[in-house]
């Protein structure tokens, strides 16, 4: 007799029949199921009312209107914060996020146009370095195809993975700038410390430590973390480039944790 048979044989002697046997069988599933699905819901719950997620959780599309209102004190590197609104000027929400590119300057409370979103870093042009009567200006490096790289850490920053370290104007300003180097827009980044770090501890920020277990890992360089370029215009010329990775943000996951926990008392029922 196989081990199978010796199992069906020894449940066989503590239950009525076949029939009910599979019946009991049937009930356990169900109840497993139900565990799993309340489980993964009330995770997600608590990862949403935790707010894992970060600020570009609002839909933005091109045609929709782009307004600088705030950025970081070090104003040469750090996050740069946007109000946007639709096409005719309704407000959609705020947006904060970094620049792709070192050098390009936008104007405070100017109301520009998002262009496009793709993964293209474009041409940018600082009205203030024209050539009078056109619309050239000396060449800024770091356009073309977004990097890998730049694309892995922006996602893990937007989804909120740097929440409880990137605390102040200065670490805003390093991570700025690692996103310049490895774009090819500014010069080699020389990693930071931790403020009060003894130097040379290795004692890097987190998201320093992240772009390392990046460059070792091959399975993490292999895939797209959906980071995009919002292009920005204005009057049809190019002002700036700015990250944007649309993650899922906490009240989506809330729904979607609240359905599980619905289809888990669905099931409660029909167990029932």
């Amino acid at each position: 007799m196989n081990s199978k048979n010796k199992q069906y044989f020894w449940n066989a002697n503590l239950i009525d029949s076949p029939l009910s046997y599979l019946t009991i069988k049937f009930k356990n599933t169900i109840k497993m199921n139900k565990t799993l699905l309340t489980g993964l819901a009330s995770a997600l719950l608590v990862i949403a009312t935790t707010g894992v997620s970060h600020a570009d959780s609002i839909a933005i599309e091109a045609g929709d209107l782009i307004q600088l209102t705030g950025y970081n004190s070090d104003d040469s590197a750090g996050i740069m914060t946007y109000n946007v609104y639709t096409s005719g000027g309704s407000p959609i929400g705020s947006l904060q996020s970094f620049c792709i590119q070192d050098n390009v300057y936008i104007g405070y409370m100017q109301m520009d146009t998002i262009q496009s979103l793709s993964n293209q870093v474009g041409i940018a042009t600082d009205p203030s370095w024209t050539t009078p009567g056109t619309s050239t200006s000396p060449s800024i490096p770091g356009t073309g195809t977004l990097k890998p790289a730049v694309d892995y850490l922006y996602y893990l920053y937007a989804s909120g993975a740097f929440a409880t370290s990137m605390t102040n104007d200065q670490e805003e300003a390093d991570f700025q700038e690692l996103l310049w180097s490895l774009q090819g827009s500014g010069p080699p980044y020389s990693p930071g410390l931790i403020a009060g770090a003894q130097a040379g501890s290795k004692n890097y920020y987190p998201w320093y430590n992240d772009y390392l277990t990046y460059l070792s890992t091959p399975s993490l360089q292999n895939q797209s973390y959906g980071t995009e370029v919002i292009n920005i215009v204005n009057n049809g010329v190019n002002q700036q480039n700015q990250l944007y990775n649309p993650v899922p943000e906490p009240v989506t996951m809330v729904l979607f944790g609240a359905g599980l926990v619905g289809l888990a008392g669905l099931v409660r029922r029909k167990q029932a």
